[in-house]
């Protein structure tokens, strides 16, 4: 993984949404969940509509390299907690006889598999070639806007945790409109930029997550590609680990005493005798205030499943 970073490509960017390049710095983090700490990436939010977004971000030709091996190990039917995330996935999913259904981001075509079963006729789309691949399931591989769908096609196109990582979602949601029926859905999770998981746990997958969206961008990307907000669920439920802000207090203690991410995400920092008193109220903190059922309650956890209708004057 650490050889792969080395020829990462970085590029800086203007706000997918309404096009400016006028943004200003949130944070920085490095790798997390990988533990690469050779790059920290910025978070910045478009001063003109307040779209979050990562810039400098990797380019899309070496997004591969910061996508380790095992990133999709485990995501077919077989595995127990797959097939109950399946099982949640197609609860928001309506009742259609044969209905034509587009995963994008789809793996190997797991959850695609399980709709086949079913009765919908599964298509998928991913940008990763993975290691395994379902039999019988229709998948191209790529990203969306290079590969060829017919116009107003599907009855339900899904997108499980992909949005936050493609280059420009604007040209997402824009094919997604042309090839989706004009009596159809478009339904996707996203992370919840304005979780207690996401903008103050410094918990996203970044460098992997590019694009941080919020409730209110949503419905302005909605507004302007022809979509209607039919609902927004906020949820913890779909995965075993919940999108939970728990540790904050203790993250954001520790990194307004400078302590390097390095030695935070390894446990290897020394306070003196007052921070540690500190530092244990913070862990008292975050046992006693921060739940992930409260967190759905108040729209603070750390997912969101959207449910767009097209906008059909």
């Amino acid at each position: 993984m650490k050889s792969r970073v080395n020829n990462l490509s970085l590029e800086k960017t203007d706000c997918d949404l309404c096009g400016s390049g006028n943004y200003k710095n949130l944070y920085s983090v490095p790798d997390l969940r990988f533990k690469n700490f050779k790059h920290e990436y910025s978070v910045v939010q478009c001063i003109n509509c307040g779209h979050r977004y990562l810039s400098p971000r990797p380019s899309k030709d070496s997004m591969h390299l910061i996508y380790h091996d095992n990133y999709y190990k485990n995501r077919n039917e077989v595995d127990l907690k797959q097939k109950n995330r399946f099982i949640l996935q197609a609860d928001y999913l309506p009742k259609i006889a044969n209905g034509k259904i587009l995963d994008i981001g789809c793996a190997g075509g797991g959850f695609l598999k399980f709709l086949k079963n079913k009765g919908w006729k599964c298509y998928g789309v991913d940008f990763i070639k993975t290691k395994y691949k379902e039999k019988g399931i229709n998948i191209k591989y790529g990203y969306l806007p290079e590969r060829s769908f017919p116009k107003l096609f599907f009855n339900v196109i899904t997108a499980w945790g992909v949005m936050e990582h493609v280059h420009e979602p604007s040209v997402y949601f824009e094919i997604i409109n042309k090839i989706l029926d004009n009596k159809g859905l478009f339904i996707f999770l996203i992370p919840n930029g304005d979780s207690l998981w996401s903008r103050w746990a410094f918990k996203e997958d970044i460098p992997r997550h590019i694009h941080f969206f919020r409730p209110k961008i949503i419905k302005e990307y909605a507004r302007q590609y022809g979509f209607k907000v039919h609902k927004i669920y906020y949820t913890n439920k779909l995965y075993s680990r919940p999108a939970s802000g728990k540790g904050l207090f203790k993250r954001r203690f520790l990194r307004s005493l400078d302590i390097p991410w390095v030695k935070i995400i390894n446990n290897s920092f020394d306070l003196s005798m007052l921070k540690k008193i500190q530092y244990y109220f913070m862990k008292i903190f975050d046992a006693l205030l921060i739940h992930p059922k409260l967190e759905e309650l108040f729209h603070l956890c750390g997912n969101m499943v959207v449910i767009l209708k097209k906008d059909i004057k």
